[in-house]
């Protein structure tokens, strides 16, 4: 449960809203996995610290929390190792809300690039904005 939680949590400071409808959910372990050169980047800590939260998140982050990790070196040094994941397509749940990983990663991507880095993105994020409640 904690793992799974982790990863759930790790993902909030990747998370902005873009819930989807069709994946499954992830499994923990291997989600954890995928995450791993997150987990153990020396920015992971100084990204907490910039943001001003620590893990676990319990839910997706705020707006300054975004901004603060779109200003922070540290977190825009792990949103550049996120890129080159191989992660699942798979949903997490938070707070009863479904998140795919990948659209939740290219949501980060876009809001903390230029746009002319982000404009491929924008049609496949702005589609997974509706969101879905799941039960828990």
């Amino acid at each position: 449960m904690q793992l799974c939680l982790l990863a759930s949590v790790f993902l909030g400071l990747f998370a902005l809203f873009a819930p989807t409808v069709n994946a499954v959910v992830c499994n923990s372990t291997e989600l954890a996995e995928a995450l791993q050169p997150l987990y153990t980047n020396q920015n992971s800590t100084v990204c907490e610290s910039d943001v001003g939260v620590a893990l676990p998140f319990t839910s997706p982050p705020t707006s300054a929390q975004i901004t603060a990790m779109c200003a922070s070196d540290a977190c825009k040094a792990l949103i550049a190792i996120a890129i080159t994941l191989d992660l699942p397509d798979c949903e997490v749940v938070v707070d009863g809300v479904a998140y795919n990983v990948l659209l939740v990663r290219a949501r980060r991507v876009q809001q903390c690039s230029s746009v002319s880095h982000s404009s491929s993105i924008t049609t496949s994020v702005s589609s997974s904005e509706a969101g879905i409640e799941t039960s828990q």
